[in-house]
C-alpha cells in the first residue's frame, strides 16, 4: 500500500512537471477593461498568454503612490553593484539613487497587503493556484531598466500605479535560443549583434503600461522593464504561484545563491 502511495505521488508529481513545462507559443496578447461586465479572469488566465487590464480599481493599486510614501523616512536596505548592502533613508534614495538598488521596499509597503486580497476577491486566480502575499513594490528612475528575466511563477503581475508609463519587452521561450548567449540579466533594448549575434531575429512584443493598467505574463515568457522618461515610474509585482510553479521557484533561488 505505502508503495503504491509513492508510485501514485510520482506520477501526479511527474504529470505536474510536464503540464508546467508546456507552454502557448503565440504572440497575442489579451487586452480587457477591468469593468467590462462579461469578464472572467479565471477563463482569460486559462489561455495562457500576457494580459492587458485597463483601468483596475483603486484597491489593485493598494496606495503605491508618489503623494501616499515619497515622503516617508523608513530605513531600507539597497545593493550597490558590488553586492554590498547598507541602509538608506527611503526618501533619500529616491531622490538620488547612486546606482544602488533596493533589496526590499517592505517596510514602506504596508498599505500593499489589500491589493492582493483584492485581485483574488476578483477571481484573478484559477483553482490551482497557491494563496500568494503582497505585491512587491517598485520604482524605475527615469531612463533606468530592469533587466530581462525569465517568468518561473504561473504568471507574474504588473501594476503601475503612479508616475511615468512603463515600457514592457516581451518574448515567449520560442522566441528565444536555449543553446546560444543568453539575454536574461541584460537590457534588450541596449544588446547589439556584437554580443548576441541572433538578437535581430528575436521575435518580441513590446507595449507601454501606463498608471492604473495591469499586465499579466505567463509561465516561460520573458520580460524587462525601462523607463523612457523623466519621470518616476511606481509599480508593484504579484507572483501567481502553483505548487509546481512554487517548488520550481524555490529550487532556481538556491542554485542563485550557491552560484
Amino acid at each position: 500500500m505505502v508503495l503504491e502511495l509513492i508510485f501514485l505521488t510520482l506520477l501526479v508529481f511527474a504529470v505536474t512537471v510536464i503540464a508546467y513545462r508546456g507552454a502557448v507559443h503565440e504572440f497575442q496578447i489579451l487586452q480587457k477593461t477591468y469593468d467590462d461586465d462579461d469578464t472572467n479572469f479565471a477563463e482569460l488566465l486559462s489561455e495562457m498568454l500576457p494580459i492587458v487590464i485597463r483601468a483596475v480599481t483603486k484597491t489593485w493599486l493598494g496606495g503605491w503612490t508618489a503623494a501616499r510614501v515619497s515622503q516617508k523616512h523608513y530605513e531600507i536596505q539597497v545593493q550597490d553593484p558590488k553586492g554590498r548592502k547598507f541602509q538608506v533613508p527611503w526618501i533619500v534614495w529616491l531622490k538620488d539613487p547612486q546606482e544602488t538598488t533596493p533589496v526590499s521596499l517592505q517596510p514602506v509597503a504596508a498599505s500593499l497587503e489589500r491589493a492582493s486580497t483584492a485581485m483574488a476577491d476578483d477571481g484573478f486566480t484559477r483553482w490551482m493556484m497557491l494563496p500568494h502575499g503582497a505585491p512587491v513594490p517598485s520604482v524605475l528612475h527615469a531612463s533606468k531598466c530592469a533587466t530581462l528575466r525569465k517568468v518561473v511563477p504561473e504568471f507574474t503581475v504588473i501594476t503601475v500605479t503612479d508616475g511615468a508609463p512603463l515600457d514592457v519587452w516581451l518574448a515567449h521561450e520560442g522566441a528565444i535560443p536555449s543553446d546560444t548567449p543568453t539575454l536574461l540579466g541584460k537590457n534588450p533594448w541596449e544588446v547589439t549583434t556584437a554580443t548576441v549575434p541572433w538578437i535581430g531575429d528575436v521575435k518580441y512584443i513590446e507595449i507601454r503600461l501606463r498608471p492604473n493598467n495591469t499586465l499579466a505574463i505567463p509561465r516561460h515568457w520573458s520580460y524587462a522593464l525601462r523607463n523612457s522618461t523623466e519621470e518616476l515610474s511606481w509599480y508593484h509585482t504579484s507572483e501567481f504561484h502553483t505548487p509546481i510553479s512554487k517548488i520550481i521557484s524555490v529550487v532556481k533561488n538556491d542554485k542563485q545563491r550557491i552560484q
